[in-house]
């Protein structure tokens, strides 16, 4: 008994198995590889609703990253066939009152609103996966949005997503085919409906994922 209580000690823990379902083929493959960096394994990713059990079946991940809007399906409609036991975080570009409301019917591990930095996905992540080896319901938890971001417009989510891809106004100029002009008073409205009153301020605040809670 010792013998195998001393073995299973210094058996290394299994690294997380994940599977990213996600509409965009490069932001897929961009969350695969950010992930597999941070110490976790991600074997495939799904862009496709029509793929998903397949795929699931085949990965049987500890957590799936599900992205709401599929070119073919919805991942409010996947995540009804996820079995209870394995924990899911929403991603969504939407976070209107309506949208939280069907994502929370579904009892995720967290939402997490598109633009992301890293270090925000990986949190929700890990949240959701702690709370899984805890032995707690990992969807008992409340829908957290990180960062809240609803508030902007289509185009203020673009700014806003190449800001935090570390680009600078001329270098989100002409990404966008706009003036940096232009670029400046997308900022500046971000700025006002963010509550903020600079660039740094923004990104600590997003950063620290509080943007909900001001």
């Amino acid at each position: 008994m010792l013998d195998a209580l001393m073995t299973q000690a210094n058996t290394p823990r299994r690294a997380a198995r994940i599977l990213v379902v996600e509409d965009e083929e490069g932001t897929a493959r961009a969350i695969q590889r950010s992930l597999v960096q941070d110490g976790y394994d991600v074997p495939e990713y799904v862009t496709l609703a029509s793929d998903f059990d397949r795929v699931f079946a085949g990965v049987d991940p500890d957590l799936v990253l599900l992205d709401i809007d599929l070119a073919d399906g919805s991942g409010i409609d996947l995540a009804s066939r996820i079995p209870a036991h394995v924990p899911f975080v929403f991603l969504s570009a939407q976070a209107g009152d309506a949208m939280l409301s069907l994502a929370r019917a579904r009892r995720p591990a967290g939402f997490v609103v598109k633009p992301f930095q890293r270090r925000q996905l990986t949190a929700a992540v890990e949240m959701a996966l702690e709370m899984r080896r805890g032995g707690s319901d990992p969807r008992a938890l409340e829908v957290t949005v990180v960062p809240e971001v609803a508030v902007l417009s289509d185009r203020e989510r673009e700014v806003l997503g190449l800001l935090l891809d570390h680009k600078r106004p001329p270098a989100i100029a002409k990404a966008l085919f706009i003036s940096q002009h232009t670029v400046r008073n997308h900022l500046k409205s971000i700025f006002s409906k963010m509550n903020v009153s600079s660039q740094q301020e923004l990104l600590d605040r997003i950063t620290r994922g509080d943007a909900a809670s001001r």
